[in-house]
């Protein structure tokens, strides 16, 4: 069962990058939050869309914010270019949300996945692969249970509000780059001859 970490320290493909993880519990939200800025990548990562389109997910330069939402069996990332474009949300059916390893959260990904694209069309991927770990006993019957129940719900929430996700990503997003530019501020004014903890891209 694969692991998805926070700051995706399993993700071979991203060679230098940087990361802030911040705790919300606010009524919109209550979890971690993590946004990533990819400064170098060993290769560009990209996708192919059900309708043939290449889209381009990791390259220099582009952003991943992830959500992990306290008591939920998912986790939502949301992908940006260079240029501050969203590039689609990327739902990981999930266990263990809220867990730690080394202070950064982490789940154990349930194989079920959901791609959300920005004009709302949205896709199942690798419902072969939870079967066939079914079938090897890789999981049980309550696990791949689950996992379907949550995918349920998430094609329900997001096919009834799907603009408030768009809204609610975008204003978390601009949260958190407000929060960088305060910190770098702050880093700058107490220590002024330290490199600021967060780079230059996200101001």
């Amino acid at each position: 069962m694969r692991i998805n970490y926070a700051n995706r320290k399993n993700d071979g493909n991203l060679i230098e990058y940087d990361y802030l993880i911040k705790d919300s519990q606010n009524e919109a939200f209550k979890g971690k939050i993590t946004l990533i800025r990819i400064d170098k990548v060993k290769s560009v990562a990209s996708v192919k869309r059900p309708n043939g389109n290449i889209d381009i997910l990791e390259d220099n330069n582009y952003k991943i914010m992830t959500f992990f939402p306290e008591k939920e069996n998912y986790s939502m990332t949301v992908f940006y270019d260079n240029n501050y474009n969203l590039l689609q949300w990327y739902f990981d059916i999930a266990e263990n949300n809220g867990d730690y390893e080394d202070d950064i959260p982490y789940n154990k990904d349930m194989y079920l996945d959901i791609v959300v694209l920005p004009d709302g069309t949205n896709y199942v991927l690798d419902e072969d692969e939870i079967k066939q770990a079914l079938e090897n006993k890789k999981i049980n019957r309550d696990q791949y249970d689950d996992a379907y129940r949550t995918l349920h719900k998430l094609q329900k929430m997001i096919d009834e509000n799907f603009e408030l996700i768009k809204s609610f990503t975008t204003e978390a997003f601009n949260l958190l780059k407000w929060f960088i530019r305060i910190a770098n501020l702050f880093w700058q004014f107490f220590s002024p001859k330290r490199t600021v903890p967060f780079g230059k891209y996200f101001l």
